[in-house]
């Protein structure tokens, strides 16, 4: 009977033992509403020596609401958490609450509830905004802005213009590297094609004229923009704002026509009164802009027309100018002189064709220009229409480059010559060590070059005077000079006299150098004796 009761007590202890050990219970933290979502953390709460097992499952409902227009979900339960024991998992997050608003309107006072087994706990009051609209993928693949490496884009780049010339890359600019902006940010990049090869967004070039293509991809891959771009490598006759060529009828412009010449001389017929139809022209950009004034009501004598040429950018305009000469009704314009005879233009236009002696009779005044070839003509009997005198611009400037380069070589080549000059003319000579006697004759030498005309006896030492024992009386001076005109004077004799004269005053043991001696002898040409020596 007491094991009975014992096994009754049991069972009734097993069936009321709960999943959690004690009452463990969750709460509800801070809410967090973003548009139609509003997120709340769910945390664990323990009583002073609660522990709990684990939680297996946390369940919510919004009440009042179809699940289709509002939900609530139960997210990151953490189990491994809940399957500690003890206080240390107090108030830590076990669980993301998250309620969501899938009507098209705002809706206000949501409550959930959140049930894990018997427990329950509701959030407060919550307001939801409207579902936000579903966005579609961009199809906008226009660029806002488009740059490159090297040279200039023109027109300048919109999103509305697909067509574009770069200009002004050197020959030896070899690449270009595009660089671009889309309008939508969210664009799926642009690609290239074109030119010599192209590695990313750099396109490798020829010289001359390139087609470059940058297509770029929208948001939705599907929408694409393309921009073409003329790409110049070196020079180019874009931007230009000159003529390529000029025509005013079958009437011949002189000089013949340059682009870079811009004065000319034309005669037409008296029956000509304007100039509408004749003129034709080629621009060498075929965008620039050409305006041409004064070719109506032309009178006798001369008229100016001006064909104003203004390039694509506007930045540069070029005025040619034709001085058309409307002769009177008597005049007449040659046009050929073969086999003896000259066709011409007579004033109402007509072709006509006389022999030398006609036409000679009718226009004595043309025919006198063809005697004294005034006139020119080729090969053909052709009239000669004379070449441009005038150099063009570039040529001009190519001229006056190189003169001044030329100006510049000559100066330096001056100064290097007087350099050298100098230097061999005022360098200084090494002096030689020579023996007494060389030195002596050089002495002598100088003494012949540079014309030495007076010497003194003063210039002998004090010992000299010694030796010669000379008194005041007996000083004598002595002009050494070379004169030429003495030469027929000179006598040996008294030459000798002189020397032995000296000699007699000299002491035994003073010896003479018979090399000094002879060159004094040989250099003296004259010796001017005081009066009171000659006494």
């Amino acid at each position: 009977m007491k094991k009975l009761k014992s096994l009754l007590l049991l069972g009734v202890m097993v069936l009321f033992i709960p999943t959690f050990v004690n009452a463990a219970s969750l709460e509800l933290g801070q809410k967090n509403v973003s548009a139609n979502v509003a997120t709340v953390p769910v945390t664990i709460s323990l009583g002073e020596g609660e522990t709990v097992a684990a939680i297996k499952g946390v369940y919510c409902s919004v009440d009042g609401y179809d699940s289709s227009d509002i939900s609530c979900e139960i997210s990151n339960v953490k189990d491994h958490i809940l399957s500690l024991s003890g206080t240390e998992i107090n108030g830590q997050k076990v669980a993301t609450l998250t309620i969501t608003n899938h009507k098209e309107r705002s809706v206000n006072d949501v409550v959930a509830t959140l049930k894990y087994e018997t427990y329950t706990i509701q959030t407060n009051k919550i307001d939801l905004g409207p579902k936000p609209e579903e966005r579609k993928a961009s199809s906008n693949a226009r660029l806002k802005e488009v740059t490159v490496s090297s040279g200039k884009i023109s027109p300048e780049f919109s999103a509305d213009k697909t067509d574009y010339v770069i200009y002004g890359i050197a020959d030896t600019v070899k690449s270009i590297v595009f660089d671009y902006v889309c309008e939508d940010t969210n664009c799926n990049g642009a690609t290239l094609e074109g030119g010599v090869q192209v590695n990313s967004m750099k396109v490798d070039l020829n010289i001359g004229e390139n087609k470059v293509i940058l297509t770029s991809k929208a948001e939705d891959n599907i929408g694409t923009a393309k921009y073409t771009f003329t790409v110049y490598r070196g020079e180019t006759s874009y931007n230009s704002a000159k003529l390529k060529s000029l025509v005013v009828g079958e009437y011949e412009l002189s000089p013949k026509f340059k682009p870079d010449v811009y004065e000319y001389t034309l005669s037409i017929p008296y029956s000509l009164v304007t100039l509408a139809t004749a003129i034709t022209y080629e621009a060498e950009d075929e965008k620039a802009t050409v305006e041409i004034k004064g070719h109506d009501n032309l009178v006798v004598g001369e008229n100016t027309i001006s064909i104003k040429v203004t390039n694509v950018l506007d930045t540069e305009t070029v005025e040619y100018k034709v001085v058309v000469t409307r002769l009177d009704d008597q005049d007449i314009i040659v046009k050929a002189y073969k086999d003896g005879k000259i066709t011409f233009l007579d004033s109402n236009q007509e072709k006509k064709e006389l022999t030398e002696e006609e036409f000679e009779k009718q226009y004595p005044a043309e025919w006198a220009k063809i005697k004294n070839k005034t006139y020119e003509f080729d090969e053909d009997g052709n009239i000669k229409v004379k070449e441009a005198e005038e150099d063009s611009k570039e040529t001009k400037e190519e001229k006056k480059n190189s003169k001044t380069w030329l100006i510049v070589l000559l100066i330096v080549l001056g100064i290097v010559i007087i350099g050298v000059s100098g230097y061999f003319i005022f360098r200084k000579k090494p002096e030689k060590k020579d023996d007494k006697k060389d030195s002596k004759k050089d002495e002598v030498e100088e003494k012949k070059e540079d014309s030495i005309e007076v010497k003194q006896i003063d210039d002998i030492n004090e010992s000299d005077e010694d030796l010669l024992n000379l008194s005041d009386a007996d000083e004598i001076n002595i002009n050494i000079r070379r004169n030429p005109d003495a030469d027929a004077d000179y006598n040996v004799e008294t030459e000798i006299e002189s020397v032995e004269h000296v000699a007699t005053k000299r002491n035994l043991d003073d010896t003479v150098d018979i090399d000094e001696a002879l060159s004094d002898l040989m250099s003296t040409r004259q010796y001017n004796f005081t009066d009171e020596d000659e006494k």
